[in-house]
């Protein structure tokens, strides 16, 4: 157990913790690249990737027909349209005659329609479409929306064949972190329009509830002025696609606000922890390399990035310190600490997207594991893995679409976001000293309920990088 410091006139300058938070990052990634070993055991492997692609896919003898020329779908996602309930309901087949008021109803009424309209940031502002040919129409349902957090771009198919589209979506400048929700519904009406169920949201909660659900991550993309991005994207007979460019520079700068609120706060709470937070705070920030109308090259924006991330690192450490030694007031504590999260998954993302870094995460149930049947998989050294009920397979993986290497890459599961009584084997994350352009890495980990109970399993990856001399922290999610 670690001794405080007791309280005394002393200051650290600037200049000081910046040199030893850098000596620090450069200390623990040198210790980090002697601990990195190759088990064959745990499933850890490295890939080579394409450029072309966002993740490593498998390919089927058995796949759909598909439409001879592409669909052009173009989105404005820099002015607003009116508002457009009518294409709104039809592409989550709501009855348009059932009123929800506010949100909180919806949320109370529809839970499942409720998470995906969030996520996709619906209920925004509408963006105007266009779908090229115009007979292509009849066969899929679309509606956008924009919002000062970035563009969702929703589609569903009414198509019997599967429909090759390519969104071309117009953007202001700024990093985009770019997510592919599809939702896959059984009942979607393939043969054309039809009255959608009754009973409003609540019907259509009830089928998204069995629905298969699968969110992947895509290549980012960083734009210095407004400009348009073609992304290529398939969607299969029954399937609802929704795309979603988020601006993460906007979302770090919104962070950062919040962590400055909090700070100013903190002096009720400990007068001592907000003196040495302002002294760590002090020196340069990362303003340039968030701001709106950025002009810095890409490099030079992550290193900026990287330096700021130490100094959120340091001040996390100093408020975990006074915490556990109960030091300052727990609400004020915490929710400073969410918000240095926030604005270290921000950045985080900031710099992914920037390096061109795809992280991802598929939770599978084992195989048999239905029939409550034990199942033998044998790993890269040729021991037999046996798994019964209740058991999922959990693959984490990096890739690297970008043209500069990451180093230092440790892929795990971040263990307290799991339910509880879950297990994770292994326990320790996988390690990588470097991940070339082109080149995708991946370790799979087995979790283990308690019982076996109905469901999938929802977890959080954790994956870390290093640039610039300090690390970032990725934390992909199945939906």
């Amino acid at each position: 157990m670690s001794r405080r410091r007791r309280p005394g006139n002393y200051q650290l300058s600037p200049s000081f913790l910046a040199t030893s938070t850098f000596g620090a990052g450069i200390l623990f990634a040198l210790i980090l690249r002697q601990a990195i070993v190759r088990d064959e055991n745990r499933y850890s492997t490295l890939v080579a990737v394409s450029k072309a692609s966002s993740v490593v896919t498998e390919t089927s003898n058995h796949e759909p027909a598909r439409t001879p020329k592409p669909i052009w779908i173009d989105v404005d996602g820099i002015r607003a349209a009116a508002p457009q309930p009518a294409a709104f309901h039809s592409i989550f087949d709501i009855d348009a005659t059932v009123e929800i008021k506010s949100q909180s109803e919806r949320r109370s009424a529809d839970p499942a329609l409720s998470e995906c309209i969030r996520w996709a940031r619906l209920e925004t502002s509408s963006a105007p479409t266009r779908i090229s040919p115009s007979t292509a129409g009849e066969l899929i349902d679309l509606y956008a929306a924009r919002s000062k957090d970035g563009v969702s771009v929703c589609v569903a198919s009414r198509s019997q064949v599967a429909l090759v589209t390519e969104v071309r979506a117009q953007l202001s400048g700024a990093p985009y972190r770019v997510e592919r929700l599809t939702l896959t519904r059984p009942s979607r009406n393939l043969s054309g329009h039809q009255p959608v169920p009754q009973g409003g949201p609540a019907a259509a909660s009830a089928e998204l509830l069995q629905t298969r659900a699968d969110l992947s991550r895509l290549k980012g993309v960083s734009l210095g002025t407004y400009g348009t991005v073609i992304v290529p994207m398939d969607v299969n007979p029954g399937e609802l696609a929704i795309l979603r460019f988020t601006d993460t520079a906007y979302a770090s700068r919104l962070a950062l606000n919040e962590v400055r609120e909090q700070l100013a706060s903190l002096s009720a709470a400990s007068s001592e922890l907000a003196n040495r937070l302002h002294v760590i705070f002090s020196g340069r920030g990362c303003e340039q390399a968030i701001s709106a109308s950025c002009r810095v090259g890409a490099d030079r924006r992550c290193a900026e990035i990287h330096r700021y991330l130490l100094v959120l690192g340091q001040a996390y450490s100093i408020l975990r310190n006074f915490q556990e030694a109960r030091t300052v007031q727990t609400v004020p504590g915490e929710r400073f600490r969410f918000a240095l999260e926030r604005l270290s998954a921000a950045l985080a993302d900031t710099s992914a997207t920037l390096l061109g870094l795809v992280p991802g995460i598929v939770v599978s149930p084992a195989p048999n594991q239905a029939a409550n049947t034990p199942h033998s998989l044998s790993s890269a050294s040729g021991e037999q893995k046996t798994y019964g009920a209740g058991t999922f397979l959990v693959t984490v993986n990096l890739s690297n679409l970008g043209s500069r290497p990451a180093r230092l890459i440790k892929i795990g599961i971040d263990r307290d976001a799991l339910p509880a009584g879950v297990r994770c084997d292994p326990m320790e994350p996988a390690l990588f000293e470097t991940l070339a352009p082109a080149q995708s890495v991946r370790a799979t980990f087995v979790l283990r309920q308690p019982a076996a109970s109905p469901g999938g399993m929802r977890c959080v990856g954790d994956i870390s990088y290093f640039s610039a001399g300090a690390a970032a922290h990725l934390r992909p999610a199945n939906w």
